[in-house]
């Protein structure tokens, strides 16, 4: 089991909607569309299984768009720039700029 940690300051982001989002992430995916490709490296499965994923903010103080928060991703194992590339898509979501179905277009692959 690896665990990885992501850190952001929540701004104007819908952290509910990012919440519903990452849980999409949640058990066995191809996930070639959120990794940046190795082929030199040999990489040829893309299937991982992440376990959880939860998005939580670092302290309990007041709420401001400068309060930090952490994404903690457990998983099994991980692609190049994979956790990095999922943390992209849901700050696009995070901003209204994408809608979380998205992600299960992206996981789509056949």
């Amino acid at each position: 089991q690896r665990i990885y940690k992501y850190f952001f300051p929540l701004g104007n982001m819908n952290l509910d909607m990012m919440r519903e989002a990452a849980q999409k992430f949640v058990g066995d995916h191809d996930y070639r569309n959120f990794c940046k490709m190795d082929i030199s490296g040999g990489v040829t499965n893309f299937k991982r299984r992440i376990s959880s994923f939860i998005i939580n903010p670092l302290d309990t103080g007041p709420s401001s768009p400068y309060q930090m928060y952490e994404m903690t991703i457990s998983g099994q194992a991980f692609l190049w720039h994979q956790v990095r590339c999922m943390a992209g898509i849901l700050f696009l979501i995070g901003n209204n700029l994408e809608k979380p179905e998205l992600i299960d277009h992206m996981l789509d692959v056949e």
